[in-house]
């Protein structure tokens, strides 16, 4: 959950399904549904002029580089293990 940084009441909500991959837009509007409560006010979770946003995820490439360090192993020794 990303919370507003102003007084605008929008809350962010990030959602992924249970692999940890963006969730599809079904259970996006499934998620929405339950916290803002579809019918009845007095089932909202949400606190009161709550503006809620529910998406999935943007995938971010990274890239990691690393320098190992082998110590007492060779890399062909460390390659047939």
């Amino acid at each position: 959950m990303i919370e507003a940084k102003d007084s605008s009441g929008v809350v962010k909500i990030v959602v992924t399904d249970a692999s940890g991959n963006p969730a599809e837009q079904d259970l996006c509007t499934r998620v929405k549904d339950y916290i803002m409560g579809t019918d009845d006010p007095e089932k909202r979770l949400a606190p009161v002029n709550a503006i809620v946003h529910v998406k999935p995820p943007q995938k971010q490439n990274i890239t990691v580089e690393a320098k190992v360090e082998l110590e007492d192993i060779t890399v062909d020794e460390l390659q047939t293990k």
